[in-house]
């Protein structure tokens, strides 16, 4: 079974504007969405969508509990989260018909102390019971950035594959703890190795030595693309130009295809098929707007046509 972890969920809200997106503008509204999100829900759909079995946990406020439960059960997945007497965040984003996008992140649990002992008491059953664990997204404003480190190694004490996604000192924290996956975009890449990265070849070079202590490292880079790094390999993919209408959610999805593919009898097996569908299924889903499930038959016709580069 595969677990993801969801400590700062967020309920996403994208608001369609008329006018295309500039800074002093105004710009009217024509439509609003909001639906149940987070780096871990996100992961959690796509993983359920490819038939695998899934448990979404994390941390949740009292109130959002029915709508986040029932929302996953209806994706096919189950749910087990720490109920907590405070409001899950809002975050907004502006989107014009041009694509072009405004995104606004909220800290999340700005009132909520940090106890690690309850946290771990929560945590350990649940992660005892899969073999993957996913720890997805940012941390509760007043939690350190050291909060993902016990949990990573209570994963390595029970020889759990453990995939990290997150950005800052939690990702550097996390690295340090020996995290088997992370996946920063190319900006945290480099405020991790202290360094602007100016082209590909410092990317590359980057992402090689964070490798040096964890089995993969995937780098995504927008419409660029994205970079697939393990200890005998790097593999930049290339995606075909396609019309973007939302992008949120795409780097979530593009891990849970990835660790949906490679995640095979308790190891991780990376190919070319298991990258170029990752990607693809990331891209896929910048073609709709708000939640929406992944067409199989698109996410393959569309990795049938990524180029795969060994760099």
């Amino acid at each position: 079974m595969f677990l993801t972890i969801t400590l700062n969920p967020a309920t996403d809200c994208s608001l369609r504007v008329h006018q295309r997106i500039s800074p002093g503008g105004v710009h009217d509204i024509k439509s609003e969405r909001r639906f149940p999100g987070g780096k871990g829900i996100n992961v959690a759909r796509v993983l359920a969508g490819n038939g695998a079995a899934v448990k979404a946990g994390g941390l949740l406020g009292h109130d959002d509990a029915e709508a986040y439960v029932s929302f996953l059960k209806d994706e096919g997945v189950s749910a087990d989260f720490f109920e907590v007497a405070h409001p899950v965040r809002r975050n907004l984003m502006f989107v014009d018909d041009e694509g072009q996008e405004m995104k606004f992140n909220r800290p999340g649990f700005v009132e909520m102390d940090y106890d690690a002992d309850a946290l771990h008491r929560y945590l350990w059953p649940l992660i005892d019971q899969a073999e993957c664990i996913c720890l997805c997204g940012s941390l509760p404003s007043r939690f350190p950035a050291s909060a993902y480190v016990p949990i990573i190694a209570h994963c390595k004490s029970k020889n759990k594959l453990c995939v990290v996604d997150t950005s800052g000192p939690a990702l550097r924290a996390a690295v340090e703890a020996g995290a088997d996956v992370i996946k920063p975009n190319r900006r945290e890449l480099g405020e991790l190795c202290g360094q602007t990265l100016v082209n590909d070849a410092d990317l590359v070079a980057a992402a090689k030595q964070l490798t040096t202590s964890c089995l993969a490292t995937i780098v995504s880079d927008g419409a660029q693309g994205a970079y697939f790094v393990t200890p005998d390999r790097a593999t930049q993919v290339i995606t075909p130009s396609v019309a973007v209408v939302d992008s949120s959610g795409a780097g979530d999805t593009l891990l849970g295809q990835f660790v949906a593919d490679a995640f095979i009898d308790g190891q991780l097996v990376i190919t070319d098929r298991v990258i170029a569908r990752a990607v693809a299924a990331g891209t896929v889903s910048t073609l709709k707007t708000g939640v929406r499930p992944l067409d199989p038959e698109h996410v393959q016709k569309l990795a049938d046509q990524v180029r795969l580069r060994n760099v």
